[in-house]
């Protein structure tokens, strides 16, 4: 997940890092539900993905104030001027960070590939608190204004997060009982309206 909050440029350093409990405590769970291996290679996927929105901000100029990682992302807080088009390529540098090492890694690992390749596809939903929002919001706001962007991404937040409920309901009901994605939407839930 990539959330950029601009303001005028002071330093270059980070001036803090945080580390959400909640982002301890999924990360605790994860190794709990998954081999070791996987769990890490899984947390590696979402590393290397925030590391894509990191390095396409630096890349645009701008110093990244304040990181604050959560289950379901980080928080990036960037220092410097940034314009709508600067906004949608440091959205897109996380999912594609991931395609590229789904592709890297596709017969060497395919657990890591694969990881990657999820991580990229769910980011790019159109959810607000996900990449696909951010991305949508920096596509409409140019062209209908901030507000009108706001408010589509939040229609289409609202859309696609009772569709995907709904799937994952029908896959704890009818299918095995995996609460994965289930607990997968609850997460983006609380991310969405309960920060």
């Amino acid at each position: 997940m990539f959330r950029s909050h601009a303001s005028p440029p002071r330093t270059g350093r980070l001036s803090a890092l945080v580390i959400h409990p909640s982002a301890v405590f999924f990360s605790a769970a994860i190794f709990l539900v998954m081999p070791a291996k996987n769990a890490l290679l899984s947390l590696l996927a979402a590393a290397l993905h925030e590391a894509g929105h990191l390095a396409a901000a630096l890349a645009a100029g701008m110093h990244c104030k304040k990181l604050t990682i959560y289950p379901f992302g980080a928080d990036i807080r960037l220092a410097g001027l940034s314009s709508y088009r600067t906004d949608r390529l440091i959205a897109l540098a996380g999912p594609l960070a991931n395609l590229l090492f789904f592709f890297c890694f596709l017969s060497l690992c395919p657990f890591f590939s694969a990881a990657n390749l999820v991580l990229a596809a769910l980011n790019l939903l159109p959810i607000a608190s996900l990449d696909g929002g951010s991305l949508l919001h920096a596509l409409i706001a140019p062209v209908f204004g901030p507000d009108t962007a706001r408010r589509t991404v939040q229609i289409f937040s609202a859309i696609t997060l009772i569709l995907i409920w709904c799937a994952s309901i029908y896959l704890l009901l009818y299918h095995d009982g995996d609460p994965t994605l289930f607990l997968f939407c609850a997460g983006l839930f609380s991310a969405l309206y309960l920060r």
